[in-house]
């Protein structure tokens, strides 16, 4: 006989395993450590997910795709191209990556201890790429929308977003100022953030 599955039960995982996730990480967190939070037998917890990694996609797909939708309507608010671009840069290389406690280096975690039967999906790569090459597209000036999209620039920050989310933050990423100047160019920067900040929106829209 098959076991109906109830809302709340699957609800209870994922609450469970976001707060686990959030304080002790991806790896040192255990189905069973995940099912005890949820008040349930570990078996109960594969009747609704097959394996700790899909209980982790189930949680970051909304996660990531609500970050990127309230990213959109604040940079909609921005009127000025090169300060749209640079505040797409802080939320993607330090705000998104220090959010939750760094929620963000689970996934990082996840995809490097994932066996060969578990998979990596790539439908919400994909889908972050494309929205982030939109938002930079619409922030260009026309003559410089065609050299971005050959240059896939959108894939190029996502890379440096990921590495962001699994390196920088036990080194204290989120201490980092809120706000960097973008001119001058820093002649000492403290990271290389900074550096980013200024030279990558310049590069963008033609300055230099």
């Amino acid at each position: 006989m098959v076991q109906r599955k109830k809302p709340e039960a699957r609800d209870a995982i994922l609450v469970g395993a976001f707060r686990l996730f959030s304080s002790k990480g991806y790896a040192a967190t255990t189905l069973t450590d995940i099912a005890r939070e949820g008040r349930m037998s570990t078996g109960n917890v594969y009747i609704y997910f097959g394996s700790k990694l899909e209980i982790l996609y189930a949680i970051y797909d909304p996660w990531l795709r609500a970050r990127v939708d309230a990213l959109e309507r604040e940079l909609a608010e921005i009127k000025s191209p090169s300060r749209r671009i640079r505040r797409l840069l802080c939320a993607l290389w330090r705000d998104i990556p220090a959010e939750e406690n760094g929620f963000l280096n689970n996934i990082m975690q996840a995809i490097s201890a994932a066996g060969p039967s578990e998979g990596y999906r790539s439908t919400l790569v994909r889908w972050f790429e494309k929205r982030i090459a939109a938002i930079i597209i619409e922030a260009l000036p026309p003559n410089r929308r065609a050299r971005l999209k050959r240059a896939r620039i959108a894939h190029v920050l996502i890379m440096a977003f990921d590495g962001f989310g699994s390196l920088l933050m036990p080194f204290g990423f989120r201490r980092w100022p809120r706000e960097v100047r973008l001119s001058p160019a820093p002649k000492q920067p403290r990271c290389c953030f900074s550096w980013a900040l200024y030279f990558f929106p310049a590069r963008c829209m033609g300055w230099r």
